[in-house]
């Protein structure tokens, strides 16, 4: 199941979506998972990050299929190959929030990064969770890992809004609630305000123009 969610951005403050898929099932629907170099440089992503100006969009948006960060039994271990070449790459490039599906449930983490929090890293969202045939993952790895947030295996959506350049407030709400019941929500500073992008200019030069 892809992403189940809806971006809304006001007063004209714009966000940069990079999207990458690793994952795609065509008939016979057989699952291919398509090999990743671990050098970043050979990733065509490297050429959308380069043209990205923070001070135009402050915030970057990253949407896939396969979570990085999942505390959910089902599909453990799909994205590895894929983390292991990207994620140095969106976090020298201060990627504020990933989105991704495929667990038909919820999750969100801190900001983390290689594994464990990070003031600097992304805020992973998996909301794979907007209903399908093959029902729902109920099972979960227990006790969380310490990078979890809020997790729950039940049908739902999810609303961004972006407020302004600094600002973005997310909300998760079950299909089985009422429209304004928030089940989960949170305010996320934009990485830009905080200043973790001015820190990770050179390092995120050095990746993007590494032969």
């Amino acid at each position: 199941m892809d992403p189940k969610l809806i971006i809304t951005v006001l007063f004209l403050i714009s966000a940069t979506v990079i999207a990458a898929q690793e994952y795609v099932r065509p008939p016979p629907r057989k699952a291919l998972h398509f090999p990743w170099s671990r050098k970043p440089s050979s990733l065509p992503q490297q050429a959308d990050l380069s043209k990205v100006d923070r001070q135009k969009t402050p915030w970057l948006l990253v949407l896939f299929h396969v979570p990085w960060y999942n505390s959910n039994k089902a599909h453990q271990g799909e994205g590895d190959s894929m983390m292991a070449a990207m994620e140095p790459l969106l976090y020298a490039a201060s990627a504020d929030i990933v989105f991704a599906g495929h667990v038909h449930a919820y999750e969100r983490t801190k900001r983390v990064n290689n594994g464990k929090s990070d003031t600097c890293g992304a805020v992973h969202i998996t909301i794979g969770d907007g209903g399908n045939k093959e029902g729902l993952a109920h099972k979960y790895k227990n006790p969380p890992p310490e990078w979890s947030v809020f997790r729950e295996a039940s049908f739902g959506h999810g609303e961004l809004n972006i407020v302004n350049s600094t600002h973005a407030f997310w909300t998760w709400h079950r299909n089985d609630d009422d429209e304004p019941v928030r089940s989960d929500q949170v305010w996320i500073t934009s990485l830009v305000s905080s200043g973790c992008v001015a820190e990770k200019t050179l390092e995120l030069t050095k990746i993007l123009t590494e032969p």
